[in-house]
């Protein structure tokens, strides 16, 4: 077996991917962020305050800033980036930038679909790889979702 998917990543849709597969993390730093204000809210009201607004204000920021910084080393050759999937028998290649990382399917835990999206958790990493479902054409989509369904 060996299906091949390539996608245009364009910053629109590097946002949504990086959304998509690391929402948990950006929850959690704001959750974090929410706390230490609110604590500081507590112990000196008028200082907390102040905090709690600025940790809740520059938590997004950070976030958009951080992807920014990252889709412009990606797109130093163009406006766009390729990304390129390849399911075969022992495992899926994704391609981005030059880069390659190869994951083994006994390495990859299905860990849900959404309307876009197929997303994978590595049993030793907390790391999500989302893989998008129109980076394959239709019939490959098919064949990669029953693949991806086998796994379950």
């Amino acid at each position: 077996m060996r299906i091949e998917g390539r996608a245009a990543l364009d910053y629109p849709a590097y946002r949504r991917l990086v959304w998509t597969s690391g929402k948990g993390r950006l929850l959690r730093m704001w959750a974090a962020a929410l706390l230490i204000g609110l604590g500081a809210l507590l112990l000196r009201p008028a200082a907390g305050a102040v905090l709690l607004v600025a940790l809740l204000v520059a938590v997004p920021l950070f976030f958009e800033l951080s992807l920014r910084r990252v889709w412009r080393r990606l797109a130093a050759g163009g406006p766009a980036a390729e990304i390129g999937y390849e399911l075969t028998d022992d495992g899926m290649t994704v391609s981005l930038a030059g880069v390659s990382t190869r994951h083994r399917w006994e390495s990859l835990r299905p860990l849900r679909e959404t309307a876009g999206y197929w997303l994978f958790r590595g049993l030793l990493t907390r790391r999500v790889i989302a893989v998008p479902r129109d980076a394959f054409e239709a019939d490959a989509r098919a064949e990669a979702d029953a693949v991806f369904a086998g796994m379950r």
